[in-house]
């Protein structure tokens, strides 16, 4: 008969646990106007909620969705960019650093050249001769930013 001893079992199952834990993703990284990035000049609005007020539409400014779709745009980048570092062996932060760089920059790129639907002649005037739907003076755009939460075992 063979007996079939367990005394390690339990050691070898938090070794498993903690190997699979320590290369599980930790990082999230959120993309667009994090609430911290402070108000206007003109304190109507923060920077977030004129950016989403844009993005979804209100009873007066059409939708003109930048943030999604913006992100969207570069995929196969954010993917090389993970393969790449992956395969050189980068640190998973470092690699969630670049792709959220990546990605926020590809949604400032697109609110830069988003036109549809355009504004209208009178906020053209209001805006000082400027057609872009989302940009009067850049500041919008410029709180774009990015967050990779769960850096370094922190629960951000």
């Amino acid at each position: 008969m063979i007996k079939v001893s367990t005394a390690g079992s339990q050691k070898i199952k938090n070794r498993l646990r903690q190997f699979i834990a320590e290369r599980e993703p930790k990082n999230k990284i959120t993309i667009g106007i994090h609430e911290e990035e402070g108000g206007r000049p003109d304190g109507e609005l923060s920077n977030a909620e004129l950016g989403a007020a844009h993005h979804f539409g209100t009873d007066i400014v059409p939708a003109r969705p930048w943030l999604d779709v913006g992100v969207s745009q570069d995929l196969k980048k954010y993917s090389e960019t993970i393969s790449t570092g992956l395969e050189s062996g980068q640190h998973p932060d470092e690699i969630a650093e670049a792709v959220g760089g990546l990605a926020a920059s590809a949604a400032q790129v697109y609110m830069t050249d988003l036109r549809d639907p355009p504004n209208t002649p009178e906020t053209i005037k209001r805006k000082g001769g400027k057609d872009n739907p989302l940009i009067k003076d850049g500041e919008l755009r410029g709180s774009i930013t990015y967050k990779v939460h769960g850096k370094n075992d922190s629960t951000e």
